[in-house]
């Protein structure tokens, strides 16, 4: 497969798999209200799981924020705070890293020698970005985040719980997509400026 063909089919998987994990969050999550669900990476571009957070569940570890040095309003765009994760993906997780190990061996048509490695590397990444918010933006226009428990203004993205250089670009504009301009706003005023982090 070429790399539009690995997205097309990582992005069908990533759907069904992230629908699919709606209702065990719900049932989690029951009489609770949600503002904040997405897509979570822990190393590198690929989806791994999803994660959600709830006004009780924030408001359950403010005093431990407060410890922290860590404010509700930072706590709440991000996910590492969050107090809900699950393992939501398999098969779109698998042919993720098929497409990755093939990447790293140049045996991807579209992301070969064919390119320079920076215009490779940002195409790959491009894969799971255009996935995670296609996905997103599907299942929020499709209405399988029901208010209530999700908030109307229901923050969206793709997320890392402790971001590099590259997973700051991937928030950023997931985020730029997906959310309204205050969300967006609180999520850029809470990130490090990615040109200040000398890591991938």
């Amino acid at each position: 497969m070429n790399v539009d063909d690995y997205q097309a089919k990582i992005t069908s998987l990533l759907y069904d798999e992230i629908r699919a994990a709606i209702p065990p969050l719900l049932a989690e999550l029951e009489g609770q209200s949600i503002f904040a669900f997405g897509l979570v990476s822990f190393d590198g571009p690929c989806v791994q799981g999803v994660a959600a957070c709830s006004r009780e569940g924030l408001a359950a570890r403010t005093e431990e924020l407060n410890k922290s040095a860590m404010s509700s309003s930072k706590a709440e765009v991000y996910c590492a705070e969050w107090n809900y994760l699950g393992n939501a993906v398999s098969e779109s997780l698998d042919l993720s890293y098929e497409l990755s190990d093939k990447f790293y061996d140049g045996a991807v048509e579209g992301l070969d020698e064919s390119v320079s490695w920076d215009v490779a590397q940002e195409r790959f990444n491009r894969v799971f970005l255009d996935a995670g918010v296609y996905v997103l933006a599907r299942l929020r226009d499709s209405g399988k985040f029901p208010v209530p428990p999700f908030e109307a203004d229901l923050f969206l993205g793709l997320h890392n719980p402790d971001p590099g250089r590259d997973a700051l670009h991937t928030m950023i504009a997931s985020s730029k997509v997906l959310n309204s301009a205050e969300w967006h706003a609180k999520l850029v005023t809470a990130l490090p400026d990615p040109t200040s982090i000398d890591h991938a």
